[in-house]
């Protein structure tokens, strides 16, 4: 008798289990950044499952399209980018503010 009570509980245990695992498992692959040379400078691309989700060949939010002026500068703009699409901000804007303080890092 008391096997036949404990044997609904067993499996509601790993039916919660198995949905934890799966509902918290991530589904999107990681993000991957990198710079590029382009004429006068450096532009960055942002890739997800080796697929380009967002080529900037130049400085976003300024005026003048210029592009970076070092590899690292791309770079640090792309992992930005990348934490406002983790966080679900799409499109991922950035202000000028936040390309201010990253120029203040470099």
């Amino acid at each position: 008798m008391k096997i036949k009570q404990r044997w609904p509980v067993g499996v509601l245990l790993v039916v919660c289990m198995v949905g934890g695992i799966v509902w918290f498992t991530p589904t999107t692959p990681p993000y991957r950044v990198e710079a590029y040379a382009v004429e006068g400078g450096w532009g960055y691309r942002i890739l997800q499952d080796q697929k380009t989700v967002i080529d900037q060949p130049f400085v976003p939010v300024r005026a003048a399209r210029q592009p970076f002026h070092s590899e690292t500068q791309a770079l640090q703009t792309a992992r930005l980018v990348v934490a406002k699409l983790e966080s679900h901000q799409f499109p991922p804007r950035l202000s000028a503010a936040e390309l201010d303080s990253l120029e203040g890092k470099r």
